[in-house]
């Protein structure tokens, strides 16, 4: 039997994922799911799929917001091929074909461009990287820990995941994100080692941090202390300014793309939304009108139209990184993708002084600059953003 699941509906429409073997297959908007999902009415670990001897089920994981079965909810249900899971706002489709085994004949493992790598396959040498472990599922690809073995550097491994959907700029963009992060040199941006293709799986190997992401700091500990948020701060912006003098844009800074190491270093990763941009105009893969990045980080202008959107859009994902670090929580929130959009678009976020007093007011201020609606009324380059978090750290420190 093959399996499969699409989407039809959401944010990953004609997003799929192959379920190639009995198992147990999760599903949710967390990078641990084995198929995530960019959608905030999901959980982290949402559902499962079962798959076993031809057969298979799907279980609700006592999720917040529940799982639909071709529109009914369900706890545990079977499925068959053509029925729609609903999870939040994003359907999918279950497809299920079944092979005669006389009949099957199973590609050869580097023949399979469109196999992602899995854990079983620990130990699979891909373009003279060999496999280790995984360490993440992202909405391009998938990142392993890995060996470098020419060298005997362990590196993170980013294989594409190809899907039939739009493969060709799937590929692009991939390739693209390696270009821009190999023109990068910076302490606090992750290291691009290498990229290319080898049996039709497209592969980037990159510096390995020995750190944790932001998000899971925030999930774990909550809102951090003034000083440390002020110091990743300044350190992710001095990368931006960097960025921004090489005419490059990053359109995804948010917490989860910032790594924090044990000597407190911060490191700005996934450059897959990454663009260059001229003084004439934009260039790049994406579509007029088309909203790219993580809802929770992005400003308004962004969302309806990410083409045209320049550095003020890091600017303002800064300020609500920064807000998250400061409060413990993300700037906006919504029971749904469109309440989202509306109060991103329409509303302010809850003061901080208000969900953390201990939060000086003159760090607040840059927050709210950051933030502000009207990209002309924002900071307008990093540098500046730079000047005053540095006088706010040195002012905190000074006991002011």
């Amino acid at each position: 039997m093959i399996a499969k699941l699409r989407v039809t509906e959401g944010a990953d429409r004609g997003k799929e994922f192959n379920l190639l073997k009995d198992g147990r297959y999760s599903i949710g908007r967390s990078l641990e799911a084995d198929f995530q999902i960019a959608d905030m009415m999901a959980s982290r670990v949402h559902a499962v799929v079962t798959v076993a001897k031809g057969k298979a089920v799907i279980e609700d994981l006592k999720s917040t917001n529940g799982t639909l079965l071709n529109g009914k909810p369900i706890q545990s249900a079977p499925l068959h091929s053509g029925d729609v899971i609903t999870i939040g706002s994003t359907s999918m489709e279950f497809l299920m074909v079944m092979t005669a085994p006389s009949a099957a004949v199973p590609p050869k493992k580097e023949e399979d461009p469109t196999k992602p790598v899995t854990v079983a396959e620990s130990g699979r040498v891909i373009g003279g990287y060999k496999i280790i472990e995984r360490l993440g599922v992202g909405g391009m690809g998938t990142v392993y820990k890995a060996i470098q073995v020419s060298m005997g550097r362990v590196v993170a491994f980013k294989v594409l995941n190809i899907t039939s959907y739009d493969t060709d700029r799937a590929i692009k963009e991939f390739l693209r994100e390696a270009r821009t992060g190999a023109s990068l040199n910076h302490p606090n941006i992750v290291t691009f080692y290498d990229c290319g293709c080898d049996k039709g799986v497209y592969y980037i190997a990159m510096e390995f941090i020995e750190g944790v992401p932001l998000d899971k700091i925030l999930e774990e500990k909550g809102a951090f202390d003034v000083s440390l948020a002020l110091e990743i701060a300044i350190q992710v912006t001095d990368a931006l300014s960097y960025m921004y003098s090489k005419g490059i844009i990053h359109r995804d800074v948010k917490p989860s793309n910032i790594m924090l190491t044990r000597q407190r270093v911060a490191k700005l990763t996934d450059f897959g939304l990454a663009k260059q941009f001229v003084r004439s105009g934009l260039t790049g893969y994406t579509k007029m009108g088309e909203g790219k990045g993580t809802l929770e980080y992005m400003p308004p202008e962004q969302i309806s139209d990410a083409l045209h959107c320049d550095q003020r859009a890091d600017i303002y994902a800064i300020g609500a990184t920064l807000y998250d670090m400061l409060t413990g929580k993300p700037p906006f929130s919504g029971e749904s993708i469109r309440h989202l959009i509306e109060s991103v678009e329409r509303r302010h976020p809850t003061p901080i002084r208000k969900l953390n007093p201990n939060v000086p007011d003159y760090v607040c201020f840059i927050v709210e600059k950051c933030m502000r609606k009207r990209p002309e009324e924002r900071y307008q380059y990093p540098d500046e953003l730079l000047r005053d978090l540095r006088s706010a750290q040195k002012r905190l420190r000074e006991g002011g």
